[in-house]
């Protein structure tokens, strides 16, 4: 069975994320982490197991929390799911087992916002063995979950936009066609016109290539406004529904907010945004040569055209690979990002207090150490960001060649 694992957003947040994890799981309901925090107390240092015990009974989950013996046979005895702590890279962290299957466990975690399946005699060397174990029978969710502000669908925004979508695809298409016939002006002049000394002929073709060119610059420039366009309209979708969403939460909810993660997170909506928008745009693009390149090479030499495919195995692992230190890198983004500006925000909220006991450098360096970390982690997601698009463009570049090279030979 696959079941829902909710992300943590800071490192003190694993335990609310249990918490969603069984509400969503086995209650079909939807509770945000900002939600959860102030009903099991969760503060930066974390929660504690029964402060998550009394946190669920305030939802209407019965549960109960037990010390287990660090054995195998334990696993057998336990009531599944249970809410347990293990240790990992950061120190001890919440996770959710919802299942024993032979002589694996099936684990939420929320530090990895993926299902994994751990052997026992691998899990035991980690486990703490305290459990919060559940008893469904005696349980209701009792507690207002807000349920008012639907998530943000993306995809349901984009059809709101299908029309200028649609155009700025033909438009993209077209353009790349474009460029696909100036790029064979040199082989056009050089391979057949000036040996055959059609000189006219080459001024004529000058002139077409030249309006082209033109052609393809106005279609870009128009292309770059419906982009920019529908960049305006959808964030003023997003941020709408993101000051909608927060208002219709309840009061406890929105309390457990820091300034800084209201303004982190709205900033990171946009920027994934922009990133979608942006591949969107250059999907139809990377399809078209694709399939030109393979169409081409199999028709030219059956053998040559796995060529293709081996590079799109390449780039389809490439995007795999690197999607674990992607999600790590944007993860630290976002959390020095939250750390600068709750410093910001601190220190100007105080500036009157701050003066009067003379901690102006002290302050000072603490925003400048906040924002060098945020520099910092900004500058690795950039560099990690170039090599991808560098390798991206690489491959695609490789396709290119194989395309002009096909119908060269045509």
């Amino acid at each position: 069975m696959k079941y829902k694992v909710i992300p943590q957003i800071g490192e003190e947040d694993c335990g609310a994320a249990c918490v969603a994890m069984i509400v969503e799981n086995y209650f079909k309901k939807k509770i945000s982490i900002c939600e959860i925090r102030p009903l099991i107390k969760n503060t930066k240092m974390g929660t504690s197991f029964f402060d998550l015990k009394r946190g669920l009974k305030r939802l209407g989950v019965d549960c109960k929390i037990s010390q287990a013996v660090k054995q195998k046979d334990v696993f057998e005895e336990i009531t599944y799911p249970f809410i347990t702590q293990i240790y990992n890279e950061t120190g001890i962290h919440y996770i959710t087992v919802f299942e024993k299957k032979r002589n694996k466990l099936i684990v939420g975690d929320s530090s990895k916002n993926r299902q994994l399946s751990i052997s026992i005699s691998k899990f035991l060397k980690k486990w703490i063995p305290y459990v919060l174990e559940m008893d469904f029978k005696r349980s209701n969710i009792v507690y207002q979950i807000e349920q008012k502000a639907k998530e943000i669908s993306i995809w349901k925004i984009m059809n709101s936009l299908k029309l200028q979508l649609f155009l700025s695809l033909c438009l993209s298409i077209i353009v790349y066609v474009a460029s696909v016939i100036i790029a064979n002006i040199y082989t056009l002049y050089f391979n057949i016109l000036i040996p055959q000394n059609l000189g006219e002929l080459a001024l004529q073709l000058m002139f077409i290539y030249i309006l082209i060119n033109f052609f393809s610059f106005s279609l870009t420039f128009i292309n770059n406004f419906i982009y920019n366009s529908m960049s305006k309209k959808i964030d003023e979708k997003i941020i709408g529904k993101y000051f909608n969403g927060l208002l219709n939460k309840p009061n406890m909810a929105i309390e457990s907010y820091e300034i800084g993660e209201l303004l982190t997170n709205l900033s990171n909506v946009i920027l994934i945004r922009q990133r979608f928008l942006t591949y969107l745009q250059l999907l139809p693009i990377s399809v078209l040569t694709i399939t030109g390149s393979f169409y081409l090479l199999y028709l030219s030499d059956e053998k040559l055209s796995f060529f293709v495919i081996l590079l799109v195995i390449v780039l389809s692992l490439i995007i795999y690979l690197s999607d674990s230190h992607y999600e790590k890198l944007s993860k630290e983004l976002i959390e020095t990002g939250q750390d600068f500006n709750d410093s910001v925000i601190d220190t100007f909220t105080n500036v009157s207090i701050i003066k009067q006991l003379g901690l102006e450098k002290e302050f000072g360096n603490r925003g400048k150490k906040k924002l060098t970390n945020y520099i910092i982690s900004r500058t690795k997601m950039l560099n990690f960001d170039s090599i991808l698009n560098q390798i991206k463009s690489f491959v695609l570049s490789s396709f290119n060649i194989i395309l002009f090279g096909s119908v060269a030979k045509f």
